[in-house]
């Protein structure tokens, strides 16, 4: 199957194949301003435009701790500050051994709070920072982190507060692709091939393989495998997934892929 693009250069008058789906051949590299433009562009449609996405925010309620993604990371009590946006992060904790979690204990909460050096994060935490610091929001929470792991009465006060944890986020991170916090989900993306399409008007036509496959990069994805994801899923007014082949967004009006095709639900 084809996915029939037009480049930045085609009028919109141009007539397309039947079937065919307008969009982008080649893919944002992450962590580049275009790549953080679309991701924007995508919340602020949904503000705009979505009456079922639509929050107030004069009503902002906040985790107990979440991460300060500032040049001065760290991990805070939320009663300290004022009712901010904060973006939650679902992700695979992965078959990982003890000294391999980036977790906060009893014995390292101080340290947490006083500071927490980027590169210390393992990948997946790294690039849901960065992708949190992209969309201009200045707080996340990551379970591993703004959960005492190793304190029962914490762990168990929190994790009733789940619901309001994904509900509450500006928006979620869903990293669909990272089997663990170690592997990451930010990656450059390999060149699809593109072909020039014969036509009869001035401007070209290209066309590339569709790479458009919910179903299989979302719904079968190593994160679709965790238990609590459905939960997470459910309860978050927004979604952006970011899979091994493309992102998507997810909300109450529908799914768009980051080739700029819209998805039926």
């Amino acid at each position: 199957m084809l996915l029939y693009v037009l480049t930045h250069h085609v009028e919109q008058d141009v007539q397309v194949p039947s079937g065919a789906q307008l969009g982008l051949t080649q893919l944002f590299n992450p962590n580049t301003s275009e790549f953080f433009a679309l991701l924007n562009e995508w919340i602020r449609v949904c503000d705009s435009d979505h009456i079922i996405c639509q929050h107030d925010d004069d009503a902002l309620t906040m985790p107990t701790r979440l991460i300060d993604v500032s040049d001065h990371m760290r991990l805070i009590e939320t009663a300290t500050i004022e009712p901010s946006r904060y973006v939650a992060l679902s992700h695979c904790w992965g078959p990982l051994q003890k000294h391999e979690r980036f977790c906060t204990y009893n014995w390292n909460v101080a340290q947490r709070k006083a500071a927490i050096e980027f590169d210390a994060l393992p990948r997946t935490f790294r690039d849901a920072v960065t992708v949190t610091r992209g969309l201009s929001v200045k707080y996340i929470w990551i379970d591993s982190l703004c959960i005492i792991q190793d304190d029962e009465d914490d762990w168990q006060s929190e994790a009733s507060k789940m619901e309001q944890v994904f509900s509450a986020a500006y928006c979620t991170i869903g990293a669909s692709a990272a089997k663990s916090s170690l592997q990451g989900f930010l990656a450059d993306r390999i060149p699809r091939s593109v072909v020039k399409v014969p036509n009869d008007v001035s401007r070209s036509i290209y066309a590339c393989v569709d790479i458009d496959d919910f179903q299989s990069d979302v719904e079968l994805s190593p994160l679709n495998s965790r238990g609590w994801v459905l939960q997470e899923r459910a309860l978050s007014r927004r979604t952006i997934f970011f899979t091994s082949t493309q992102v998507y967004w997810e909300c109450g009006a529908g799914i768009h892929c980051e080739t700029l095709a819209v998805l039926k639900k």
